[in-house]
This record gives C-alpha cells, sequence and structure tokens, in this order.
C-alpha cells in the first residue's frame, strides 16, 4: 500500500498493457503459452479486474491450455510445468467453479507425471527440478485453498522428495541428487 510501491507496480502494469497490447508479443518466443498467462495472473493480483483485457487473454490461454493438457504430446516442452501451474493458479484465483473441469484436468496432469521419487521436473528426464516442484506445489496449495481436493498422496510424497535432495547447507540444488536418509551435496 506505500506510495512508492504502488508508483512502482503501476510502472509494471503500464509496461506489460504497452508490451502486450497486441497478439505480436503475447505469442512470440520460447514463452509464447507461459507469457499470456503470467501477465494476466499479475493484472489481475495488482488490480483486482478480471475483466481487464490481457487477464481476459491469460485466462484463455490458461483455460486451453488446461483442457488439453491430457490431450497434448508437449512435444518435449521443457515449460509446460511452469505454464501448467500458473495456469492452474490463475483459473482457481479467477473463478475456480467455472473452471473446475480444467482444474481437475490439471490435478490428472500432475498426478500423472509425478516422477516415482515423488518430484516433478522435465517431462522426458528421471530428475526432480527444484523449480518445477515449486510452481507445482504452489499450484496445488491454491486449488486446495478453493476446496479442490489434492491428493494428500502426492504432496507427501514430494515432501518426501525434498527432504531426500536437501543439500548439506540446507538449500536445495537445481536437479534434485537422492539422498540415503542424509543431505548429499546437491
Amino acid at each position: 500500500d506505500h506510495p512508492t510501491v504502488q508508483k512502482i507496480v503501476n510502472r509494471g502494469i503500464r509496461f506489460l498493457e504497452s508490451e502486450y497490447r497486441n497478439d505480436r508479443a503475447a505469442n512470440a518466443g520460447e514463452y509464447a503459452g507461459g507469457s499470456p498467462i503470467l501477465v494476466g495472473y499479475t493484472i489481475l493480483k495488482a488490480t483486482g479486474n478480471p475483466a481487464h483485457p490481457l487477464v481476459r487473454a491469460g485466462v484463455s490461454t490458461a483455460a486451453g491450455l488446461a483442457a488439453n493438457i491430457n490431450k497434448d504430446n508437449h512435444r518435449g516442452e521443457s515449460k509446460v510445468m511452469y505454464e501448467v501451474s500458473i495456469a492452474a493458479v490463475l483459473l482457481a484465483s479467477i473463478e475456480a467453479a467455472k473452471y473446475r473441469p480444467q482444474l481437475n484436468e490439471v490435478m490428472y496432469f500432475f498426478e500423472k507425471v509425478q516422477k516415482d521419487h515423488g518430484g516433478c521436473g522435465y517431462l522426458g528426464g528421471c530428475t526432480g527440478d527444484t523449480y518445477q516442484v515449486q510452481y507445482v506445489m504452489i499450484a496445488l496449495w491454491t486449488m486446495k485453498e478453493v476446496g479442490l481436493d489434492v491428493s494428500p498422496t502426492m504432496v507427501e510424497n514430494t515432501l518426501l522428495y525434498l527432504q531426500a535432495t536437501i543439500d548439506p547447507s540446507v538449500a536445495w540444488g537445481y536437479q534434485g541428487v537422492l539422498g540415503n536418509g542424509r543431505p548429499v551435496p546437491q
């Protein structure tokens, strides 16, 4: 609420509005799927305006991604875990009841792609990725907060993964190296 912080936030919103005023910016580059979702969520959180055109564009992209996440082969996309996580957060934050079918698809996707060790990561890889785990957990927490059933086993397995991949410095590495009951260098 501080005026200096509000000034910074407002400048950021104006930048996003100018940068994403047309589909060219929103659909270009490596983050073509995730950008409109993240921009929409950012503007929703900053303004509280679900009718803002960039929020609506983000919701549309998020709903489409979520509805089709279990039908697509993902073509080896390395960012899909981030994108689907933020899609779930946006849909749950804006109107969870309306987007419940899409959120259920996301939940099923998370259950399907969780690694045997409990982590989440690149779809074609075996290791967990601490950053992707964080995004998935935020999505699960957000969905739980709006009343969706989140698998306690899935959360427990993720916690066990995080416990098994802690570094002796009490931090986590990028790609988790599983320990045998004690911290291992990451």
